[in-house]
Order: structure tokens, then sequence, then C-alpha cells
């Protein structure tokens, strides 16, 4: 058990002119969800997450992220502005040996919320949710 949390990407399929959506099982597809990243136990990037998008409320919701927010993340980031490690605190949250090992691949956490924020940035129909379990 643990923290676990994933950043999706849902791309949404318009159905409007010629446009037919693909089907599976007999009913249309809406939309396909990929899986952009994951983190396991990354504790400073979550309460970041949490704080700043969820008004501090974390009840494993799904959190979504603009455009804008996924560069700010990546900003945060690579600025070493995410909480510190006395700020974040739970029982399955992993411990401040791990936190600092992920506080120094920085530029590679940094560099996936620039990469959500330009692929939901290619169409308009294409949004980004956070969400975390424990």
């Amino acid at each position: 058990m643990g923290l676990d949390m994933f950043l999706t990407g849902d791309d949404y399929i318009p159905n409007f002119g010629d446009t037919e959506r693909p089907e599976r099982d007999g009913y249309p597809i809406a939309s396909y969800r990929v899986a952009i990243a994951d983190w396991r136990k990354h504790a400073p990037l979550h309460c970041y997450i949490v704080n700043t998008y969820a008004d501090g409320k974390d009840e494993c919701q799904e959190i979504s992220l603009s455009p804008s927010d996924l560069w700010d993340i990546a900003d945060a980031i690579e600025a070493d502005r995410l909480p510190s490690n006395e700020d974040c605190h739970g029982f399955f949250f992993g411990s401040p040996e791990w936190w600092d090992e992920l506080r120094a691949a920085r530029h590679v956490h940094a560099q996936v919320f620039r990469d959500a924020s330009t692929w939901c940035e290619i169409r308009g129909w294409r949004s980004c949710i956070y969400r975390a379990s424990w």
C-alpha cells in the first residue's frame, strides 16, 4: 500500500458533421483515456497539486488540470517550490529520503507536465486529470 499517483489524458472524439465515432461492443466511443505518467509516493508533488488545485481537499478525487496548470506544476517542480518534506506527511506517503531522490530528478518530472500541457493544446478536445489513491 502507498500513495499511487496518476496523470491521465482524455481525448474527446467529436461526433458532428461527417465524423462518426468508432465503436466498442456496439457503443460509440466518446473519448480515449491515455496514461501519461504515474508516480509512487511522490508526496511533495501530490501535496502541491492537492493544495494548489483542490483547495487542500485530499479525498483521492479527480483533479482537472488545464494546460496552464500543467505548466505551473512543471515550473514548481523545477524551481523546487514543492512543499518541504516536513509539510508532507501521511502513513502511506513514503519517506523523506525517497522524496529527496524524486526531487533530484526534478527535470524529468517537470518535463512530463510540460509534455502533457503540449498534448492538451494540440487539439481543443483534450484534457488532463490527476488522481491519487492510497
